[in-house]
């Protein structure tokens, strides 16, 4: 709706101007326009509001340790902690999606009768098990420009990570991988085969590079690496 896209729109006037016209919808003539507007504007807010509103004040008291490092007027970037889903599976566990609300609720920053019209949501996801940043929308605008940022790769995401063991990687690699939704498996490989499909394939690049090597005993070294990708535990099996 064209409200959605810009908050200071007059929805009256636009009502009134269409009133003016002759509306025909499955072969019916629609008399009133704004009379149609209110009912279903009614009935969507009575049936989004009841289970958001529910899941939001629920996660926003369950889920413990979630620490906002930046927030403005549009966003909210978010340290996510283990064990917490970025959205909502199929399992319907709550995520930090509906603490994003929960907290915007909480605060006052949006109130129940906004949710029609925009709904916050996190705009970059991260695995179950890893922790880290977590960029939140509080406004379509907030939404709109984040999500264009990481579309065309204007936003970079760096990862951290503990090896054991030790490491001759460090530089820009590339590589090509294939998903198997069936088996929810990623294959990865160097080179294609003259037997694979290119189309079946994305190419994929990282940079790694060893940021500090902690000696534990004579064999086995603690080696942090920055992965420039989120295919970060693929990418350690394929470089062992």
């Amino acid at each position: 709706m064209l409200c959605d896209y810009n908050d200071g729109i007059n929805w009256r006037k636009i009502v009134k101007t269409l009133n003016k016209y002759d509306y025909i919808v499955d072969e019916n003539k629609l008399d009133d326009v704004e009379e149609t507007y209110n009912k279903f504007k009614n009935e969507t807010e009575a049936g989004v509001n009841n289970t958001l509103i529910s899941n939001a004040t629920t996660a926003y008291e369950k889920i413990k340790g979630v620490d906002i490092v930046y927030e403005d007027d549009n966003i909210v970037i978010m340290n996510k902690p283990q064990n917490v889903l970025s959205q909502m599976a199929d399992n319907n566990e709550l995520s930090l999606n509906e603490w994003l609300l929960g907290y915007m609720l909480n605060t006052n920053i949006l109130c129940e009768s906004d949710i029609v019209h925009f709904r916050p949501s996190v705009l970059n996801r991260l695995d179950k098990n890893t922790t880290g940043m977590v960029i939140g929308s509080k406004t379509n605008l907030g939404a709109i420009t984040i999500s264009e940022l990481l579309r065309n790769r204007n936003m970079h995401k760096f990862y951290l990570t503990i090896v054991y063991g030790k490491s001759k990687y460090n530089g820009i690699y590339k590589a090509f991988h294939t998903k198997n939704s069936a088996t929810n498996t990623v294959l990865i490989k160097d080179t294609l085969d003259i037997n694979d499909n290119p189309e079946d394939y994305n190419e994929i690049i990282t940079g790694i590079k060893t940021l500090n090597v902690l000696k534990l005993n004579n064999d086995i070294d603690i080696i942090a690496l920055i992965h420039h990708y989120h295919y970060i535990y693929i990418w350690i099996l394929f470089f062992e």
